[in-house]
Protein backbone atom coordinates (compact mmCIF):
# COMPACT_ATOMS: atom_id res chain seq x y z
CA UNK A 1 0.00 0.00 0.00
CA UNK A 2 1.32 3.63 -0.98
CA UNK A 3 1.32 6.53 0.87
CA UNK A 4 -1.29 7.93 -0.95
CA UNK A 5 -3.78 5.18 -0.61
CA UNK A 6 -5.08 6.18 3.14
CA UNK A 7 -5.63 9.64 1.60
CA UNK A 8 -7.39 8.81 -1.26
CA UNK A 9 -9.52 6.36 0.49
CA UNK A 10 -10.35 8.95 3.10
CA UNK A 11 -11.06 11.59 0.21
CA UNK A 12 -13.41 9.43 -1.20
CA UNK A 13 -15.24 8.43 1.71
CA UNK A 14 -15.16 12.22 2.51
CA UNK A 15 -16.64 12.75 -0.93
CA UNK A 16 -19.52 10.02 -0.35
CA UNK A 17 -20.68 11.49 3.11
CA UNK A 18 -20.97 15.19 1.62
CA UNK A 19 -23.40 13.49 -1.56
CA UNK A 20 -25.28 11.59 1.34
CA UNK A 21 -26.12 14.97 2.94
CA UNK A 22 -26.93 17.01 -0.10
CA UNK A 23 -28.46 14.58 -2.61
CA UNK A 24 -32.35 13.42 -2.12
CA UNK A 25 -32.57 12.04 -5.09
CA UNK A 26 -29.30 8.71 -6.05
CA UNK A 27 -29.72 7.21 -9.43
CA UNK A 28 -28.82 3.73 -9.88
CA UNK A 29 -27.77 2.47 -13.33
CA UNK A 30 -26.11 -0.40 -15.01
CA UNK A 31 -23.17 0.18 -17.64
CA UNK A 32 -22.18 -1.72 -20.42
CA UNK A 33 -20.12 -3.82 -18.57
CA UNK A 34 -22.52 -4.89 -16.24
CA UNK A 35 -21.44 -2.85 -13.31
CA UNK A 36 -23.80 -0.84 -11.51
CA UNK A 37 -23.17 2.43 -10.62
CA UNK A 38 -24.72 5.30 -8.24
CA UNK A 39 -24.97 8.78 -9.01
CA UNK A 40 -26.49 12.33 -8.13
CA UNK A 41 -27.11 13.19 -11.92
CA UNK A 42 -29.23 11.00 -14.35
CA UNK A 43 -26.99 8.79 -16.07
CA UNK A 44 -25.45 9.12 -19.34
CA UNK A 45 -24.48 6.25 -21.56
CA UNK A 46 -25.70 3.28 -18.99
CA UNK A 47 -29.10 2.27 -18.89
CA UNK A 48 -31.01 3.07 -15.97
CA UNK A 49 -31.75 0.68 -13.09
CA UNK A 50 -33.67 2.50 -10.96
CA UNK A 51 -33.94 5.72 -8.92
CA UNK A 52 -32.90 5.77 -4.94
CA UNK A 53 -35.18 8.11 -2.55
CA UNK A 54 -32.58 9.00 -0.07
CA UNK A 55 -35.01 10.19 2.89
CA UNK A 56 -33.66 13.84 4.85
CA UNK A 57 -30.79 13.13 7.59
CA UNK A 58 -32.40 13.53 11.29
CA UNK A 59 -30.40 16.16 13.63
CA UNK A 60 -28.37 13.25 15.17
CA UNK A 61 -27.44 11.90 11.96
CA UNK A 62 -26.42 15.13 10.83
CA UNK A 63 -24.52 15.77 13.80
CA UNK A 64 -22.54 12.27 13.61
CA UNK A 65 -21.44 12.77 10.25
CA UNK A 66 -19.84 16.37 11.51
CA UNK A 67 -18.33 14.13 14.14
CA UNK A 68 -17.15 11.66 11.41
CA UNK A 69 -15.51 14.47 9.12
CA UNK A 70 -13.85 15.57 11.56
CA UNK A 71 -12.38 12.39 12.61
CA UNK A 72 -11.92 11.67 9.14
CA UNK A 73 -10.35 15.27 9.18
CA UNK A 74 -7.96 14.04 11.83
CA UNK A 75 -6.72 10.79 10.51
CA UNK A 76 -5.87 12.44 7.39
CA UNK A 77 -3.95 15.23 8.57
CA UNK A 78 -1.88 12.41 11.22
CA UNK A 79 -1.79 10.35 7.87
CA UNK A 80 0.20 12.98 6.32
CA UNK A 81 2.63 13.71 9.57
CA UNK A 82 3.37 9.71 8.85
CA UNK A 83 4.47 10.08 5.44
CA UNK A 84 6.54 13.23 6.04
CA UNK A 85 8.57 11.63 9.09
CA UNK A 86 8.75 8.02 6.46
CA UNK A 87 10.49 10.68 4.03
CA UNK A 88 12.86 12.08 6.15
CA UNK A 89 13.60 8.83 7.60
CA UNK A 90 14.56 7.33 4.21
CA UNK A 91 16.75 10.40 3.17
CA UNK A 92 18.51 10.23 6.62
CA UNK A 93 18.84 6.46 5.89
CA UNK A 94 19.78 7.17 2.18
CA UNK A 95 22.60 9.83 3.65
CA UNK A 96 23.93 7.35 6.28
CA UNK A 97 24.55 4.43 2.96
CA UNK A 98 26.28 7.36 0.97
CA UNK A 99 28.10 8.36 3.54
CA UNK A 100 29.24 5.18 4.86
CA UNK A 101 29.76 3.80 1.31
CA UNK A 102 32.28 7.01 1.10
CA UNK A 103 34.11 5.77 3.88
CA UNK A 104 34.44 2.59 2.70
CA UNK A 105 36.25 3.95 -0.90
CA UNK A 106 38.52 5.94 1.30
CA UNK A 107 40.06 2.94 3.47
CA UNK A 108 40.59 0.84 1.10
CA UNK A 109 42.26 4.09 -1.08
CA UNK A 110 44.52 4.21 1.80
CA UNK A 111 45.04 1.07 2.20
CA UNK A 112 46.02 0.08 -1.26
CA UNK A 113 48.36 3.37 -1.57
CA UNK A 114 49.71 2.40 2.26
CA UNK A 115 50.95 -0.96 0.78
CA UNK A 116 54.14 1.22 -0.15
CA UNK A 117 56.43 1.39 2.54
CA UNK A 118 56.91 4.69 4.33
CA UNK A 119 60.36 6.39 5.55
CA UNK A 120 61.84 4.26 8.02
CA UNK A 121 59.67 1.35 7.79
CA UNK A 122 62.11 -0.60 6.25
CA UNK A 123 64.97 -2.65 7.86
CA UNK A 124 68.65 -3.89 6.68
CA UNK A 125 69.10 -5.22 3.20
CA UNK A 126 69.90 -8.80 2.58
CA UNK A 127 71.32 -9.18 -1.10
CA UNK A 128 68.88 -7.53 -2.46
CA UNK A 129 65.98 -7.62 -0.24
CA UNK A 130 65.31 -5.88 2.45
CA UNK A 131 62.98 -6.23 5.25
CA UNK A 132 59.91 -4.53 6.59
CA UNK A 133 59.49 -3.36 10.80
CA UNK A 134 57.24 -4.00 12.55
CA UNK A 135 55.44 0.12 12.05
CA UNK A 136 55.17 -0.90 9.01
CA UNK A 137 52.77 -4.10 9.72
CA UNK A 138 51.05 -2.42 12.11
CA UNK A 139 50.30 0.24 9.66
CA UNK A 140 48.77 -2.41 7.34
CA UNK A 141 46.74 -3.80 10.23
CA UNK A 142 45.37 -0.52 11.04
CA UNK A 143 44.51 -0.01 7.64
CA UNK A 144 42.76 -3.56 6.98
CA UNK A 145 40.91 -2.50 10.24
CA UNK A 146 39.47 0.78 8.91
CA UNK A 147 38.09 -1.01 5.89
CA UNK A 148 36.51 -3.69 7.92
CA UNK A 149 34.94 -1.23 10.05
CA UNK A 150 33.62 0.36 7.03
CA UNK A 151 32.28 -2.58 5.24
CA UNK A 152 30.44 -3.07 8.98
CA UNK A 153 28.70 0.23 9.27
CA UNK A 154 27.99 0.12 5.21
CA UNK A 155 26.08 -3.16 5.55
CA UNK A 156 24.12 -1.63 8.59
CA UNK A 157 23.27 1.20 6.74
CA UNK A 158 21.97 -0.69 3.86
CA UNK A 159 19.83 -2.73 5.80
CA UNK A 160 18.03 0.12 7.21
CA UNK A 161 17.66 1.52 4.52
CA UNK A 162 16.15 -1.64 2.93
CA UNK A 163 13.84 -1.67 6.18
CA UNK A 164 12.48 1.82 5.70
CA UNK A 165 11.97 1.05 2.07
Amino acid sequence: MTDRTPRLLLSILLVCISAHVDATTIYRYKMPDGSTLYSQTAPRGGKQAGIVRVPPMSRAETEAQGVAKRKLEQDMARADRLAVLRSISLAAAYNDVCRASQRMQTARYAYMHGLVPGPGERQGTVGRFNRLNEAYWERIRDLQQEIDLSELDLDRARTEYERLK
